[in-house]
């Protein structure tokens, strides 16, 4: 999995836990799973300045940094 996230996140990858899981995997549908899936080095950005991303991750009790969306990232591939 951290050769994946090296590929997607490239320099912008963080020290992050491969084993981590989400506390309650029912707070997310499919769809919400596939956006934050969807985020990498090149869109993060645009993601961050959308109400509805920032909503997504207000949910999940996540902050909406890079930091934060790679480890969910991590979650939802260890469902």
């Amino acid at each position: 999995m951290k050769e994946l996230f090296q590929k997607i996140w490239q320099n912008e990858l963080q020290f992050l836990n491969f084993d981590a899981k989400f506390q309650d995997k029912s707070k997310l549908d499919t769809a919400e799973c596939a956006i934050i899936l969807s985020v990498n080095k090149d869109n993060y950005e645009r993601y961050f300045l959308l109400k509805e991303f920032q909503e997504l991750c207000k949910k999940i009790d996540l902050r909406v940094d890079i930091f934060s969306i790679q480890n969910a990232q991590i979650c939802i591939l260890n469902f």
